[in-house]
């Protein structure tokens, strides 16, 4: 198997944060028990009590992942506003009228001046809290359209229509801005306000800079939780059963066992290769990076010999609880005739029907998490021969699910699972 040359930046040059630990204590009964546990619910002092069937048995062990042991979860402190999150693709950005958009519940509106550089500010007028997406640009600034106050790029009031000519705007009439780069093709914006950008932390994607690369892009607003949809992208078992003949290549009779080989596994997130049995190869490159990247690529040779590189890009950016926004990007080195042969559009409506497909599953486990309140591994049964990325991402995927605080000044109080 030829290995594939893809780097990603938690694998060369990781960043750690404070490392989780665990502790671990063996289940050893091979009987079926209800086992009944107090969990307290972090946000109120009350307690809730709920009960899990457990069959634990030596099969059982052999088929299922992290089964024959229990983790303790441990509190940590991360702080979610110090990363780059996916706001929209840059070919889609207007440039005549101001973007509004969410980041864990923050609203935000992003633009561009009159010399095409992007800004984002919080979406709110200091005057009288207008939406500022909802306004106009001129002269490159933004104007809020209830009173036709203007700011600049830096955030700083330019113009009030009422204010007397002897007087001066005062220097409280800004707005909040938030640190925005555009990297290959994506508008990534930096959350914190305390801290300034990283921008070696800006993910960066090899194939794509990679020459004859070409990448059809779609975005996609999603009712269900950050963390649910990561989880669904993680889970290749899944297509072939949920989205059979919904292309050409989901088909039912193809679900089988899968195999999987966990390569590296960071506090920044983790990668591997996996494949079909009955292929017999882990032909596919997995790799996640918290808290907002995936991606499978793949090496294949051409009929001339000539090798060749596809990727699968999802980026996924919590909107707020119980709501997403992902960013579909499938390109490779050289397109199949079906890419020439169908127009963009084609592509979207498929992607759109594929996620419809998944969606009542997806909010009916989202509604179950928000319920339980409880780690997934005490609610999952995941095997090893289909939800190995599921288990393994499970760490990072659910600190979405757990954070205590939304973007508030203090770091968020976050609970592993």
């Amino acid at each position: 198997m030829a290995s594939i040359s893809f780097h990603h930046p938690f694998l060369l040059n990781p960043t750690p944060k404070k490392l989780i630990t665990t502790t671990t204590r063996s289940i050893t009964s091979s009987s079926i028990h209800i086992e009944q546990r107090e969990v307290r619910n972090r946000s109120t002092p009350s307690r809730t009590l709920f009960t899990k069937c457990h069959a634990v048995t030596e099969h059982d062990e052999k088929v299922l992942v992290g089964h024959s042991s229990e983790e303790e979860r441990q509190v940590a402190d991360y702080d979610w506003t110090e990363e780059w999150y996916p706001l929209y693709l840059t070919k889609d950005v207007p440039d005549d009228a101001p973007l509004g958009l969410t980041v864990f519940d923050q609203q935000v509106v992003l633009y561009k001046d009159g010399n095409g550089d992007l800004h984002c500010y919080q979406d709110r007028c200091p005057h009288r809290l207008a939406k500022l997406s909802e306004g106009q640009l001129v002269d490159g600034r933004l104007e809020c359209l209830y009173h036709g106050w203007q700011f600049d790029r830096e955030g700083k009031c330019v113009k009030i229509p009422q204010l007397p000519a002897d007087a001066t705007i005062p220097k409280s009439a800004c707005v909040r801005t938030y640190a925005v780069t555009d990297s290959q093709g994506v508008v990534w914006v930096w959350m914190s306000q305390k801290t300034p950008p990283n921008l070696d932390k800006v993910p960066w994607f090899e194939n794509f800079a990679r020459p004859g690369f070409q990448d059809t892009s779609t975005v996609h607003e999603l009712p269900y939780d950050h963390s649910i949809l990561l989880e669904n992208l993680m889970d290749p078992a899944h297509i072939p059963i949920s989205h059979d003949r919904t292309d050409w290549t989901a088909k039912r009779e193809d679900a089988q066992p899968l195999l999987f080989k966990v390569t590296e596994r960071t506090d920044r997130g983790f990668a591997g290769w996996w494949g079909k049995e009955k292929e017999g190869s882990t032909s596919n490159f997995l790799c996640f990076e918290a808290p907002c990247v995936l991606q499978n690529n793949r090496e294949f040779v051409d009929e001339k010999g000539e090798k060749h590189y596809f990727t699968g890009l999802f980026l996924c950016r919590p909107t707020g609880q119980g709501k997403s926004m992902l960013i579909v990007r499938f390109g490779a080195t050289k397109r199949s005739l079906l890419f020439t042969l169908f127009p963009k559009w084609y592509f979207h409506q498929n992607a759109c029907k594929i996620f419809e497909q998944d969606m009542g599953f997806l909010s009916s486990q989202n509604e179950v998490l928000l319920k339980e309140k409880v780690p997934t591994k005490e609610l999952y049964l995941n095997l090893r021969s289909s939800d190995t990325w599921v288990a393994t991402g499970s760490g990072w995927t659910k600190l979405g699910m757990e954070c205590l605080t939304i973007l508030g000044t203090a770091p968020f109080r976050c609970l592993k699972s």
